[in-house]
């Protein structure tokens, strides 16, 4: 599976398992992929942005953000939505704001993104 020209589609079908809670193998998984030259795409960074939060990783999430302008998705709503609930769960209201306001194109998943962000989870 390794690659550039690798297609991302089976790297995240394995990175999906921060669905099911496996938040450290798949951020293990997407630094894989990364060091096998295999380009993330619009689906990847959801899924590890969501790894990031799930364990609270914001140096962590704060790479993966870079990754998110240097592949090109820094205007992409689905991304940015991602990266307001990661900043959201791993306690940086600021920066979750920071990237709510940048977010052109604002649907319910945003707004509902960042109004959760406002009641930390005890």
């Amino acid at each position: 599976m390794s690659g550039r020209n690798s297609s991302a589609f089976p790297w995240n079908a394995l990175i999906s398992g921060a669905d099911m809670g496996l938040y450290e193998d798949a951020l293990a998984l997407y630094f894989q992929m990364v060091e096998e030259d295999v380009e993330p795409d619009e689906y990847t960074f959801p899924r590890v942005l969501k790894a990031c939060g799930g364990v609270g990783m914001i140096q962590v999430g704060e790479e993966i953000h870079r990754h998110v302008i240097r592949f090109g998705f820094g205007n992409d709503t689905f991304v940015l939505n991602s990266l307001v609930d990661m900043y959201d769960k791993c306690g940086d209201i600021v920066k979750a704001r920071y990237m709510f306001d940048r977010i052109d194109d604002k649907d319910l998943v945003s707004w509902n993104t960042m109004i959760i962000g406002y009641f930390p989870q005890s």
